[in-house]
């Protein structure tokens, strides 16, 4: 009877951990679900954002891409040109869109 008992004990013992490890493995799981879903959702903030500056800024997409890049980098951007190629225009946009 004492075997018996001890080697239901065991299974039981044996049990519990398969049971956390299924719960961690579903853990796991949905954390790069969320994540990715999370880069999916900045991805497409980012596209928004350049497809507003773009309405009001044409032929300058490397200009608006340098300046989102800095912005979401938290950096700091200079904007040099001669008058008339929508130094202010952009900066005017980005801070509305935003």
């Amino acid at each position: 009877m004492e075997e018996e008992k001890n080697i239901q004990a065991e299974e039981e013992v044996k049990e519990a951990p398969v049971e956390e490890e299924i719960v961690e493995e579903k853990k796991a799981q949905a954390e790069p679900a969320e994540k990715e879903q999370m880069i999916k959702d900045f991805a497409e903030s980012v596209a928004k954002l350049k497809a507003e500056l773009h309405k009001d800024i044409i032929g300058q997409e490397e200009v608006i891409d340098d300046v989102v890049i800095a912005i979401i980098a938290g950096g700091n951007v200079l904007l040099e040109g001669v008058p008339g190629t929508g130094k202010t225009r952009l900066v005017r946009s980005l801070g509305q869109a935003l």
